[in-house]
């Protein structure tokens, strides 16, 4: 399953985007920059580790971790998260935990659908979908 994902992707198409941001606490002007954003997605992995690279034309973020051990994420916007990786029923699945108790628990599921990266995000039952197509 995970040879499906390995590869350069760039974001094509994303829905309810603009309400899964509000639901994530994003502010209006935040909101309306990423929306304009199409990020290249590279993931590769090495047995067990893993490397997701994140490229827009104002930064590259690279997030590096093993399936199952839960690993610290920083945000674009300065939030903290405690991010735990496993599959799950064919689909990659990400839970990230906002480290301020007041935060929210963010569910990221990746997956292969008709040659297309699909990203479903689901913050306390507000869920968008990005799309990607391959470009390597």
């Amino acid at each position: 399953m995970t040879e499906k994902l390995v590869g350069k992707w760039v974001l094509k198409e994303s829905v309810n985007f603009d309400n899964y941001l509000k639901q994530v606490g994003i502010g209006m002007v935040l909101r309306q920059l990423v929306k304009v954003i199409y990020p290249t997605l590279e993931i590769s992995v090495d047995e067990n580790h893993w490397k997701m690279t994140t490229s827009t034309t104002f930064k590259t973020e690279i997030v590096e971790f093993d399936l199952g051990v839960e690993h610290e994420e920083d945000f674009p916007d300065g939030r903290k998260f405690k991010t735990i990786s496993q599959f799950e029923n064919g689909r990659f699945v990400e839970t990230k935990k906002d480290v301020n108790p007041k935060g929210k628990t963010i569910q990221v599921e990746t997956y292969v659908e008709e040659n297309k990266l699909i990203i479903e995000l689901n913050c306390e039952g507000v869920v968008c979908k990005r799309i990607f197509e391959r470009t390597t």
